[in-house]
């Protein structure tokens, strides 16, 4: 069996592997731009549980700064000392706003393809590929499971895009929000994650009828 046909028993079906084959192989219809995201539900415990953290600190110091100064000659540094504190949570907090932008950053990824090439982004890490500049074509994981994900690499440059979903979501619901966009200039809309793995995979067939090159397993 090729490895492009290993797919998992939910997502399996005859009727979604006769629709890639007809929209790679006969319409060549271009893949339509993926995009991952965290759910906003997770960006607002991130929020609350730095700015607890944040808090904390501050009381703190400040409780700890006030019983110094109440017990000792500079009672009136008490004021001026807590506006200084005041000031360094302030600070701080701008200081954490890069943070939190960069852990929510770290569920991103944008995939787009186009006649030109392949452009994949995870986190803060856009890398493009060509299809003239492709020189394999893989896929790739532990020895003896199914495929995790899909490369595309040349002399210059290397893409590389995942296969499976590791995490899909928790008992609170999807960890992330999967979008798709079918053709530049319309929106993106929400899909189920078993329909953005589908669209992950078929890129993989895209890029690989598009290339040319033989698939090559890595799995190890």
């Amino acid at each position: 069996m090729s490895p492009l046909q290993e797919y998992n028993p939910d997502t399996s079906s005859l009727n979604y592997r006769w629709q890639s084959f007809i929209r790679a192989f006969v319409y060549n219809e271009q893949p339509p731009a993926l995009k991952k995201m965290m759910v906003r539900r997770d960006i607002v415990r991130i929020i609350q549980t730095l700015s607890i953290i944040l808090g904390a600190f501050w009381l703190f110091w400040e409780m700890y700064a006030f019983v110094i100064l109440i017990n000792s000659a500079h009672k009136e540094a008490i004021v001026p000392f807590s506006l200084l504190l005041l000031l360094l949570l302030i600070v701080m907090a701008i200081c954490l706003a890069p943070m939190i932008a960069f852990i929510i950053s770290l569920e991103y990824e944008r995939i787009e393809v186009n006649e030109h090439g392949l452009m994949r982004q995870h986190s803060l890490m856009r890398r493009f590929i060509r299809w003239d500049e492709v020189r394999l074509f893989a896929v790739g994981g532990k020895y003896g499971s199914r495929f995790e994900w899909f490369e595309l690499s040349g002399a210059k440059a290397l893409a590389r895009w995942p296969s499976i979903l590791k995490s899909a979501g928790t008992s609170d619901g999807p960890r992330s929000i999967y979008l798709i966009r079918e053709a530049p200039g319309l929106p993106y809309r929400a899909v189920t994650p078993y329909e953005y793995l589908d669209q992950l995979r078929y890129i993989g067939e895209y890029a690989q009828q598009r290339t040319g090159q033989p698939l090559c397993d890595l799995r190890h």
